[in-house]
């Protein structure tokens, strides 16, 4: 985005990079193998998606993801935080010793009665085939849990600090994630929504979906933040994070020229 308009207003010529995408579990840090339990689910899941013998078509998962998109109520609400409570946010976290990130996601767990959310993690500088100014998705998410409850929105922030330092101190729980899709039949990744949300029938489809997924109780939180930027051409702008089937309320954060802009949407 800002190479775009950059080249656009100021006609600065961006500098393209080969990129080459994370294509396997060789493409993860080391360490990031995973756990016991994980392995057993997942190879119990891929032998009994193999046993059912059939997959999904191109075409009927269109057809199934226009039914479900048309079904679906998706508010969305934009708060916007500007320059003077900003500052007075960072400082709020500088003395407290946590970051803003974790300030939102005890945020979001006090105002959603939640102790669970999602974050996205970006691990471009823990890749090896990660090159500077390619523009592929070098992301994670891992769940933040803290389920000891605390009425201090500040104490809980420190103790989300706490879970995330110690999440991202170990590969194999901070990649987790990549790691299942890494390890699973490609061919079930692509069932697991239409067999859970669809008319799709796989009982292994529907094991992942439901048991690891989120998409049977759709009761999922989860926080992107982009970061902060400042811009001399773009004065301000809005991130719009994607509307899993899963989550029940989402936000993006995006921070330009210090103003603040959380886009939250959530179902129905």
């Amino acid at each position: 985005m800002q190479e775009f308009a950059d080249l656009y207003v100021n006609d600065v010529k961006p500098h393209p990079v080969d990129e080459k995408l994370m294509e396997s579990f060789d493409d993860l840090p080391s360490g990031s193998d995973l756990g016991f339990i994980s392995k057993v689910l997942i190879k119990y899941a891929n032998k009994k998606w193999r046993g059912e013998g059939h997959t999904v078509s191109y075409e009927e998962y269109l057809r199934f993801e226009r039914d479900h998109d048309s079904k679906q109520d998706i508010k969305r609400e934009i708060k916007k935080i500007d320059e003077e409570e900003l500052d007075s946010l960072l400082d709020l976290c500088r003395k407290n010793g946590v970051s803003l990130n974790d300030y939102l996601v005890a945020k979001m767990m006090i105002n959603e009665g939640t102790d669970k959310v999602v974050i996205a993690s970006d691990i471009r500088n823990e890749i090896k085939n990660y090159k500077k100014g390619a523009l592929g998705n070098y992301a994670t998410a891992f769940g933040v849990v803290v389920k000891k409850k605390r009425s201090e929105i500040m104490e809980l922030a420190k103790a989300v600090d706490h879970e995330v330092r110690s999440i991202m101190s170990k590969p194999d729980k901070e990649m987790l994630v990549l790691s299942c899709y890494f390890n699973m039949d490609p061919e079930l990744l692509d069932a697991i929504a239409i067999s859970t949300l669809g008319s799709f029938e796989s009982k292994a489809g529907r094991f992942v979906g439901s048991k690891m997924f989120g998409y049977e109780k759709r009761d999922g939180h989860c926080i992107t933040n982009l970061g902060r930027v400042e811009s001399s051409v773009i004065s301000e702008a809005v991130f719009i994070p994607p509307a899993s089937p899963a989550n029940r309320k989402a936000w993006g954060v995006l921070t330009i020229n210090k103003k603040m802009r959380i886009c939250s949407i959530h179902s129905v």
